[in-house]
């Protein structure tokens, strides 16, 4: 399913909370509804209520847990107005690997390490610099070619303060307290 085909979809409002373990699912606009609460833990205890099924993520075959309680079921159904359930992916049944072409740098070989990424979009961090696009739309410009606009990359953090393309040579991004590892796909040329 997509939020595409699902529109519905983008009215449900997941969120986690570290300290409980908890997945707490709400509708938005809808008082009425109560929110979900599914525990997160690697080994759920209810595993009666979960069944493995392969499916197609981005073109890779995964191996996903759906959840088959009636409430769950019932939930999500309502919410998005079409029989479904909730699925999760367990990292340690399967994993999708770093695809080498996505990159303009040297592709991998056998022996290099391939981050494993579990699905196409993994990262809920996306960001964008902002002097980074306005320098690849000044090169754009010198061709008379169609301008790139920044909501395109799909950005949840925009920046504006850094220089074009530093984050290119990122390894890691701290936000709060908090660092997170940075992989950059596409590099400037």
């Amino acid at each position: 399913m997509s939020q595409k085909a699902y529109n519905k979809m983008t009215i449900l409002h997941p969120e986690v909370n570290l300290d409980t373990g908890i997945l707490i699912v709400s509708v938005h606009k809808s008082p009425e509804t109560l929110p979900l609460r599914i525990p997160l833990t690697d080994s759920p205890t209810d595993l009666i209520n979960l069944h493995s099924c392969t499916s197609r993520v981005c073109g890779d075959k995964i191996t996903a847990l759906t959840y088959n309680s009636p409430e769950i079921i019932d939930f999500f159904s309502t919410a998005v107005g079409v029989p479904c359930t909730l699925a999760r992916f367990p990292a340690e049944l399967t994993s999708r690997n770093y695809k080498p072409y996505l990159s303009r740098d040297s592709p991998l070989t056998e022996k290099t390490l391939k981050p494993k990424i579990l699905l196409s979009n993994e990262s809920p961090i996306l960001i964008v610099n902002m002097n980074s696009v306005d320098a690849l739309n000044k090169q754009i410009g010198y061709t008379n070619g169609k301008q790139a606009k920044a909501d395109v990359f799909r950005a949840n953090i925009v920046l504006r303060d850094t220089k074009p393309y530093a984050e290119d040579t990122w390894h890691q991004i701290k936000i709060g307290s908090e660092y997170f590892q940075v992989f950059p796909l596409l590099k400037s040329s």
